[in-house]
């Protein structure tokens, strides 16, 4: 047994080391990793592989006893193993992160592992018949597959992080058809999960000094709303300039459809180099988010931890999230394929930007971070406020209302103040800290002379909820998650701050670009107007739309300071400028009943009845939109499931 154990730790080891040479030989060459990261990786893939080597070794002893055979005698023998297990395990991971083969919550998963187990048989039974033919071809050949993965991993070391050619022979012509003048570059920079009065444009508060910094050669924004409450629908709203039921992507089990034209696909078509580096699995090449880029990076692509560390922190979640300490859940949040840490994620960016630069094409990059998105776990550096005990705050994406005791609570426990303090100071960390990583990337971009020809987009997805409305995380279409910040670095910047008052939508976003970039002809794309610049955005109607049960939608319509909004429960108006914080429902307080309504109160009852109008002509046309939704497989279900989106 002793023996066993001995030989089941040197050649586990053993075939964990080959197998991360692997890994990195191709990983290399398309992200950066951090120093500290590679040896997280290492040890996981030594550890995982340990673990498989003595479960095969002993299953093949106890067989070789059934069959009077002695399959793992010799130290060939066990190496081969080791060698062939990394091997399989390698084709496994590259399967899986090329989105070639799909394992979690499908039929394919146990056909595949069955078919990699048989692989390794059949490889470890020629391998021993070559080493009776030849002792010394077998042996060159077992030291030849590690030295080739060492000497490939050293190479894709000193390699750039891509390779950015076009994919299609039209791109390379269409970059002869610029304008005289050269286009911008464009850098749409997104944070997910990123209320409005949490970002302090100003810099009174000091809590996001990089932003602020940004801000003050920046229009800045005052009143920017989002046409959805959660990522996937927002971001393709802001990728297509159309709504959630036109583009299809109105639900969590669909993805964005093909026929839909993005963004990078319009700017592709025009001669700009495309890249994305995106941080959320939401937004990842699974759900449609790629189409256009040249090159997209998602939190998949950049996990750096290698095969088991991703297997582990998938089974994890589920099973153990919400009874493991603190310190194991912030270890399985940095290693989780879901997510993509601000610093990864900066690095990752940063060496793309500057060799685009290097090509000498305008770019086209969006960039995408996750990091106050649920769980908080900023590093300590970043937050502020007393070192009160955590208490309930771990389960935050568990918390919901209990209506028999008309508070919020997490596992039946209600949440009193200093729970809610701790949410707030745990979020307003996760926002220091990505500002800080923003500020370390802005500052790559200045060094390396991209400022002053680079139109910079900041915006948020959607906001959070931390009880308001008696609402925890993204669902519904109150301003603590439609509100987003947002503001625009033109090329050079300004000479100083500039703010533009009332109601804007991030749908604006698509046309704003490519008035940016010079494009003719973009009323045929889009009927909305770029973003105004100066002054106050014209007063004309919002709209925005989210799930509200099965096949059933809530809708909102903005115009000036009245707002509607209309869901199955009922009809809420508001007036934003008295009630910023949505308390007080006029449609109840005004009287109005019936269908086309009785005018009790003469501001109110107009307001309804005009926004009543507006959103009956909205939802018919909802309607009435072609959509191809595509359903997303149980691989991608799983991964909204991480990150809370399904139950």
């Amino acid at each position: 047994m002793k023996e066993f154990f001995k030989s089941s730790l040197l050649w586990g080891a053993w075939s964990g080391v080959v197998l991360r040479f692997l890994v990195l030989s191709l990983h290399l060459r398309v992200c950066e990793i951090l120093p500290g990261d590679h040896g997280i990786a290492l040890a996981g893939e030594v550890a995982g592989s340990v673990v498989i080597y003595a479960a095969t070794s002993a299953a093949i002893g106890l067989a070789g006893r059934l069959f009077a055979r002695t399959w793992l005698s010799t130290g060939f023998d066990r190496a081969l193993l080791a060698t062939l297990q990394a091997i399989g395990f390698f084709i496994l991971w590259f399967g899986l992160w090329s989105d070639r083969i799909t394992i979690g919550g499908s039929r394919q998963g146990p056909l595949v592992l069955a078919a990699l187990a048989l692989l390794v048989i059949v490889l470890f039974a020629v391998g021993r018949a070559l080493r009776a033919a030849s002792p010394t071809a077998a042996r060159g050949l077992l030291v030849a597959i590690p030295v080739v993965a060492f000497g490939a991993s050293i190479n894709a070391h000193f390699h750039q992080p891509l390779d950015l050619k076009k994919t299609a022979p039209e791109m390379e012509e269409s970059g002869s058809a610029q304008s005289e003048r050269q286009p911008p570059n464009i850098l749409l920079l997104m944070v997910d999960t990123l209320r409005r009065d949490y970002v302090d444009f100003k810099g009174n508060s000091g809590s996001t000094p990089n932003l602020a910094k940004l801000a003050e050669s920046s229009i800045v924004y005052d009143d920017a709303i989002s046409v959805a409450p959660w990522t996937g629908p927002s971001v393709a709203s802001m990728f297509t300039s159309r709504y959630p039921s036109e583009h299809g992507l109105t639900s969590r089990s669909v993805r964005l459809p093909e026929q839909e034209i993005t963004v990078a696909e319009i700017l592709s078509a025009h001669g700009y180099r495309t890249v994305g580096v995106v941080s959320n699995s939401v937004l990842g090449r699974d759900f449609g988010f790629n189409q256009g880029f040249d090159f997209y990076m998602d939190a998949r692509q950049a996990f750096p931890f290698g095969l088991f560390l991703e297997i582990t922190s998938r089974f994890w979640k589920p099973h153990f999230e919400t009874t493991s300490p603190f310190p194991i859940k912030l270890f399985f949040h940095r290693v989780s394929r879901s997510y993509s840490l601000a610093d990864r994620t900066t690095m990752n960016a940063a060496a793309l930007m500057e060799q685009l630069d290097r090509d000498g094409r305008p770019f086209f990059f969006f960039l995408h971070y996750m990091d106050p998105h649920r769980p908080f776990c900023a590093p300590e550096r970043f937050m502020v406020g007393d070192d009160v005990d955590r208490g309930l705050v771990d389960g935050f994406e568990y918390m919901e209302y209990d209506s028999t005791r008309n508070g919020m609570a997490i596992g039946g426990t209600l949440l009193g103040d200093n729970d809610y303090r701790r949410f707030h100071e745990l979020y307003s960390g996760e926002v220091r800290h990505v500002d800080h990583w923003i500020g370390t990337l802005l500052q790559r971009i200045e060094d390396a002379g991209l400022f002053d020809n680079t139109l910079i987009l900041f915006v948020a997805d959607h906001g959070e909820y931390f009880g308001e409305h008696n609402l925890a995380a993204h669902s519904h279409l109150y301003e603590e998650c439609i509100g987003v910040p947002l503001l625009i670095r033109p090329p050079a910047g300004l000479q100083s701050r500039r703010h533009v008052r009332g109601a804007v939508q991030t749908m604006q976003i698509l046309p704003t670009i490519l008035a940016a970039a010079g494009f003719p002809g973009t009323d045929t794309l889009t009927t909305l107007k770029p973003l105004p610049t100066t002054g106050a955005a014209p007063d004309q109607p919002l709209f925005a739309e989210a799930e509200d049960g099965r096949e059933q939608y809530m809708r909102m319509v903005r115009l000036g300071k009245w707002k509607l909004i209309r869901s199955s429960s009922g009809e809420e108006l508001y007036d934003l400028d008295g009630d910023s914080s949505e308390l007080v429902n006029l449609r109840a307080e005004a009287g109005i009943t019936g269908e086309t309504g009785t005018k009790r109160d003469g501001t109110a009852g107009e307001a309804l009845r005009d926004l009543r109008e507006l959103l009956d002509t909205f939802q018919v046309s909802m309607e009435k939109a072609e959509k191809h939704t595509i359903s997303i497989t149980p691989e991608q279900e799983e991964a909204l499931r991480a990150l809370g989106y399904m139950k």
